[in-house]
């Protein structure tokens, strides 16, 4: 099974302890008992965390080749400035339910909210923080009638390789939290529970280009 490629991004997720959360990162070297990343970023700050020796993680990311995510289970080894040295997986598993990988990007969305109980519509619009085939983070004002729970109708637009494809998709909002990077807004988990099939396609399809995009400017071609 392949590892990642040098300087594509991954995403990963600590189940517990004190940095349970989800962040991202890039691999910057590949050596036999070890890989070396740069420091994880978490997603809901942006800011890098250094975690202590020994926490348990699992990195996903998608083959550039197959277009297909992977995933392994690995701790970290050492800490170096700006960097993170984790054990070299013993196995590599190819996913087979539906985890999408998921790249920062700032998309606008429009934003059809129901609320049955007051009997009012509500259309407002907000941007995306990161996207990915199963979902996003939204960033929408903190007035925002949304709720944890709440069921909406979300449209935007992906543009790639010369043409704009309009997204309509139904979402749930998964939880809500004060955004940090951006006062007055709130940050939305979003995930997907009714879109067309094409239209997931369309988004993985981007999410992978914006990758090989990223690694390709990070190599300086």
């Amino acid at each position: 099974m392949p590892l990642p490629d040098i300087g594509q991004f991954v995403y990963i997720s600590v189940p517990d302890g004190p940095f349970k959360g989800s962040y991202d990162s890039r691999l910057q070297e590949i050596h036999q008992d070890h890989l070396v990343f740069d420091l994880p970023t978490a997603l809901n700050t942006h800011t890098p965390k250094v975690f202590h020796e020994g926490t348990r993680m699992v990195i996903t990311y998608n083959d550039l080749d197959e277009k297909v995510p992977y995933s392994f289970e690995t701790l970290v080894q050492s800490i170096r400035p700006n960097q993170m040295l984790v054990k070299s997986p013993s196995e590599i598993l190819r996913n087979q339910r539906r985890d999408y990988v998921r790249i920062q990007v700032s998309l606008p969305v429009q934003v059809l909210y129901v609320d049955s109980a007051a009997q009012q519509i509500f259309k407002f619009s907000g941007k995306t923080e990161d996207l990915s085939g199963g979902g996003m983070s939204l960033l929408v004002d903190e007035g925002s009638p949304l709720q944890s729970g709440s069921f909406v109708g979300l449209d935007f637009p992906i543009s790639m390789d010369g043409q704009t494809y309009p997204i309509s998709l139904k979402a749930q909002v998964l939880r809500m939290q004060p955004s940090i990077k951006f006062p007055g807004k709130k940050r939305c988990a979003i995930k997907f529970v009714e879109i067309r099939e094409q239209d997931r396609k369309l988004i993985m399809r981007f999410v992978f280009k914006k990758q090989i995009e990223l690694r390709n400017r990070l190599k300086g071609k």
